[in-house]
């Protein structure tokens, strides 16, 4: 079972036993209901939660994985310049800052503070 339904590079493929399917892959918005809208919301911040506690355990390899199938979703459902796709962003440099992959995470680093600048201005204090 996937965790993630991303087209991405990134390996979303760890099998969980007890995991339920997902009901639907990357439907467009306009074919999910309210509830699948929902549930697809709920499951996002699932994955992205689970990261996050793999990461406070210092499970990096299992966290990674985790953050960047959120990180793919949250793109997919509210666009690559959300404030929350931020967060994943931040989330993921975080990890590969911890893993001394600091070639990979500057750019991701980047990223998410041209979304926040973008979204709050460049002249906000500090």
């Amino acid at each position: 079972m996937s965790l993630c339904n991303s087209t991405t590079s990134h390996n979303c493929s760890r099998r969980r036993t007890g995991w339920p399917r997902p009901s639907r892959s990357c439907a467009a918005p306009s074919q999910l209901t309210r509830e699948s809208l929902r549930r697809t919301s709920q499951r996002r911040h699932h994955l992205s939660n689970l990261a996050q506690v793999l990461q406070a355990q210092n499970r990096l390899t299992e966290a990674e994985p985790l953050m960047r199938c959120a990180l793919a979703s949250f793109e997919r459902s509210l666009g690559k310049e959300h404030p929350d796709v931020a967060v994943l962003l931040n989330n993921i440099a975080s990890v590969l800052y911890a893993t001394n992959r600091m070639s990979e995470a500057e750019p991701l680093l980047r990223r998410a503070l041209a979304i926040d600048e973008k979204g709050l201005g460049q002249n906000i204090p500090m």
